[in-house]
């Protein structure tokens, strides 16, 4: 698949699957997309109500592999109403530290954000779901934070918000190196991430 026909609504198939993928999301380097589900004859997360309802992970992997692997079908956009919903404007890798380390103490918080600007915005979404990460480094169940201005998160207050959130899991923070919060799909209608080290779950160039 030409690297120039990755793009919201790019409808591609896998070597292996029958089944379409539809890309949802696209920030450059990573491909967060649906399938076509044969039983519905519709893509899986076609009824929006549906979606609103409850938690979607959407399949992810990186642009290269897509444009390796896939071959390319056809065009089917994205309305309003799906972009208003799955929010392909927001990045895939929202925070990305090498440096620090989540916060193991409650105490520790205050310094560990003051290390991330107060007047960055990172995130514009007034409501989003973080899921920390837990003892076994599996995902915990995701909490809904809200901004202060409503509107969005700076840097700062993410960072402040994602490390309450993670330090009551402390005891793995040693398995990261690093910090970041990555996109994972929907909790609820609402933008859902992750919290991980500078690394993601899916390693992406």
């Amino acid at each position: 698949m030409e690297s120039s026909r990755i793009a919201l609504g790019a409808v591609f198939r896998w070597p292996h699957d029958e089944r379409p993928g539809r890309i949802l999301v696209y920030d450059g380097s990573v491909v967060m997309y649906d399938s076509w589900w044969p039983h519905l004859s519709n893509w899986g997360l076609a009824d929006l109500s549906e979606s609103r309802r409850g938690i979607v992970n959407y399949y992810v992997t990186t642009s290269s592999v897509v444009a390796m692997k896939a071959s390319y079908l056809r065009e089917a956009p994205i309305s309003p109403e799906e972009a208003s919903l799955h929010r392909p404007d927001l990045p895939f890798a929202v925070m990305r530290e090498q440096r620090l380390t989540w916060p193991v103490q409650a105490s520790e918080i205050s310094a560990f954000s003051g290390s991330f600007p107060a007047d960055q915005h990172v995130l514009s979404a007034p409501e989003v779901y973080l899921s920390p990460f837990g003892p076994k480094g599996g995902l915990k169940k995701g909490i809904r934070i809200s901004a202060e201005d409503k509107t969005g998160f700076t840097a700062q207050e993410l960072m402040r918000k994602a490390a309450d959130l993670q330090v009551a899991h402390s005891g793995r923070v040693g398995a990261v190196v690093g910090v970041g919060i990555y996109r994972l799909g929907l909790c609820w209608g609402r933008p859902a991430f992750y919290l991980r080290g500078a690394t993601p779950e899916h390693e992406v160039d």
